[in-house]
């Protein structure tokens, strides 16, 4: 009989749940440090308003850590001096970050009595981090975090103006990553101006935005090498680093992906949005070495426009062969819309490629089946289920959707669409009428929703927010561009009485 046994771990059990206690900062203890150093597992840690120049521990306690009343308002400051502001490596299994603006962590390289440091350490532990903004900190592995041999889930926050060697926002090796509903915007690195994934990490990252983060060699927004990624409904905007010369010349200093750079990666990349991102190889997506890397339902459009026209291509192919099924590679002012080096063997199916003088080139060989091309194709092959069209028929307001009586519609094969991929990029029904259409986006696969002008969130209001991303836009506007509001190729001064004329 086991009854004594369950009675007294239920005892225990409850015991344990009762003496979980809130500790408050600053009323029950000076500084979150203090806090810690009295807290139990289990227990939270609540703080109030303020800046706290701390650099602190979690010292293998299993807490949580809160505001109480957000991030805009509590930070935890390192103040510059060298180290992680906050570092969490005793083995803690269990630790919540919630509410917090981590800044001043700084780390350095290569100097006689400096060392690693920079926002958050996670090594050999594991940490979620909720609403909170990580920025201005700097770092060799990892300026804003740093997950050694970790275990790390974001949400619902935000990581700006960090810098590092390797991960400008954060750097993980031989660990697990979540990522979900968060920002990633001005973080610069040598690799992976807003992450780097390496050696044995599997990350999963949904519902994130990438914006001018920069890299100096590789991966403008992510890095990836020998990892593996579910990369799900993302979108990257002018990320990666160019810089105007004299007479009208360009130097570009992100080499290969100004929104990704893999190699030996396998994986998928879903339903994302690569917009005006520049490197001089791989504007979008940089593929390089062996492994397999799954490119479906996404859009590749405006790159090359930021830097003169430069660039390669908005998808390159290094020794590598990338599947790229449903994608819509239009309006990119590159060479070509694919390119390959030797030993490259991209396949295509489902595919528009337009906009561009070549579709494809270089010394590889891009194999195109039952897709749209505008374009003369180099350096690859046509199967009798492709089309060279004049025009594909398609939206640039609405992300280069199919237009009625786009060659698109009704046209592609669906035994190439992979069978867990049930939406497209809109998150609409992916198969329609029986047949997959052509592209990143399905013809009718629901209602027409009816929009507002000026509505660039998509919150169903015309407010402050809509006004910011007006106003970020303002100037020529190429490609995918939701703030030109009459279509005139500019965000001027008539886009912001429409939306003036809307507001509320």
């Amino acid at each position: 009989m086991k009854t004594g046994f369950l009675v007294s771990t239920m005892s225990l059990s409850f015991a344990a749940i009762a003496s979980a206690a809130d500790i408050s900062v600053p009323q029950d203890a000076a500084t979150i440090q203090a806090a810690i150093d009295l807290a139990q597992d289990g227990d939270r840690v609540l703080v109030s308003p303020g800046t706290y120049a701390e650099q602190i521990s979690f010292s293998g306690k299993n807490i949580i850590l809160e505001s109480t009343d957000g991030a805009e308002v509590t930070t935890i400051d390192g103040e510059g001096n060298l180290g992680f502001v906050i570092t969490i490596n005793s083995g803690e299994e269990d630790v919540l970050l919630r509410g917090f603006t981590v800044t001043g962590g700084f780390g350095e390289g290569g100097t006689l009595g400096a060392g690693p440091g920079g926002g958050i350490l996670v090594e050999g532990a594991s940490l979620t981090i909720e609403e909170a903004i990580v920025t201005g900190n700097a770092g060799v592995l990892g300026g804003g975090l740093s997950i050694i041999e970790g275990h790390a889930i974001i949400r619902d926050s935000r990581f700006d103006f960090n810098q590092a060697l390797h991960g400008g926002g954060l750097y993980i090796e031989q660990g697990n990553l979540t990522v979900e509903g968060s920002d990633f915007n001005n973080n610069s690195a040598s690799n992976g101006g807003a992450m780097a994934l390496f050696w044995l990490t599997d990350a999963a990252v949904t519902d994130t935005d990438f914006t001018k983060n920069e890299a100096n060699s590789f991966g403008g927004a992510i890095y990836t090498n020998h990892a593996e990624i579910d990369f799900d409904r993302l979108s990257f905007t002018d990320n990666g680093k160019a810089e105007e010369g004299h007479l009208n010349s360009w130097i570009i200093s992100t080499f290969g992906g100004g929104g990704i750079y893999t190699t030996s990666t396998n994986g998928r990349i879903n339903a994302s949005r690569f917009v005006r991102n520049i490197a001089y190889a791989g504007g979008g997506l940089y593929v390089a070495s062996t492994g397999t890397v799954e490119v479906v339902n996404s859009l590749f459009t405006g790159h090359g426009t930021a830097c003169g026209n430069c660039g390669f291509a908005p998808i390159y192919a290094n020794s590598s062969s990338p599947s790229i099924i449903n994608c819509t590679i239009v309006d990119n002012t590159t060479l070509s819309g694919i390119f390959t080096t030797f030993n490259s063997f991209p396949a295509v199916a489902n595919t528009i490629i337009s906009g561009h003088t070549n579709a494809t080139a270089g010394n590889g060989l891009t194999s195109i089946d039952a897709s749209l091309v505008v374009g003369t194709v180099f350096a690859g092959t046509i199967d009798d289920g492709s089309s060279i069209v004049a025009d594909a028929l398609l939206d640039p307001q609405n992300d280069y959707a199919p237009l009625a009586g786009s060659p698109a519609i009704n046209a592609g094969e669906n035994s190439a669409v992979p069978a867990d991929i049930t939406t497209d990029l809109l998150g609409n029904e992916r198969i329609v009428n029986g047949t997959v259409d052509i592209g990143a986006i399905e013809f009718g696969s629901s209602p027409p929703q009816e929009s507002i002008a000026g509505d660039m969130n998509g919150d169903g209001t015309v407010g402050a927010v809509d006004l910011l991303m007006l106003l970020e836009a303002w100037g020529d506007c190429h490609g995918h561009c939701p703030a030109d509001l009459n279509a005139d190729g500019r965000v001027d001064t008539n886009d912001l009485l429409i939306l003036l004329n809307n507001w509320g």
